[in-house]
């Protein structure tokens, strides 16, 4: 398993590098990354622009940094930068054929989560795992089985689609029930904890 964060989008909402903003003692790109890293993901790698200090990402002791994979298509939305990972890993790691890409701003994101998707993708047909949760499908969080992804959806990024719910569209894909709470994004400030310096 490819374990992969974005981490180079704008931010918005959220005014300001959201990677890096506090939670509770840890750059908040650093939550699902050490998820990732739990759930047994062999190489961790993070898609960016430009690459990150290696303060972004606090894993646990005995760890290896996670590799900067540059966005083919910074600016372009997640789509562009799940198209880069795919990409990349079937160059890079082609023994391994799936890939757990998740957004930076999963701080609850845990690494049985994770393992759960990573079960039910690799116990079935489907093409791709999505979590549901609070009646909706949480597109922050995918698990991919990239020999039946990547021509898809390279094939709809270039045809200008950048929504991931509809570039999946004909692919098989199995949706995991899952508490809210895991997959909650933080898009806005205020969703920080109270002691996050930053706040």
């Amino acid at each position: 398993m490819i374990g992969a964060v974005l981490a180079g989008g704008a931010a918005a909402r959220f005014g300001s590098d959201k990677a890096v903003a506090d939670w509770l003692g840890i750059p908040l790109a650093s939550r699902p990354m050490r998820a990732l890293y739990g759930a047994g993901a062999k190489r961790l790698v993070y898609v960016a622009a430009r690459p990150r200090d290696d303060e972004t990402f606090v894993l646990p002791p005995g760890a290896h940094p996670p590799v900067h994979v540059v966005d083919d298509h910074p600016g372009e939305g997640p789509l562009g930068a799940i198209v880069t990972v795919l990409r990349w890993s079937q160059s890079n790691v082609p023994e391994d054929d799936t890939v757990v890409v998740a957004a930076c701003d999963l701080p609850n994101l845990t690494s049985t989560v994770v393992a759960s998707m990573m079960h039910r993708l690799s116990t079935s047909n489907v093409d791709i795992v999505v979590p549901r949760a609070g009646g909706r499908v949480h597109w922050s969080l995918l698990a991919l089985r990239r020999s039946s992804c990547i021509d898809v959806l390279a094939a709809e990024f270039a045809r200008g689609e950048r929504a991931v719910h509809r570039a999946v569209a004909t692919l098989e894909r199995f949706e995991i029930e899952m508490d809210t709470e895991a997959v909650v994004n933080v898009n806005e400030r205020n969703m920080l904890p109270i002691s996050s310096p930053n706040r």
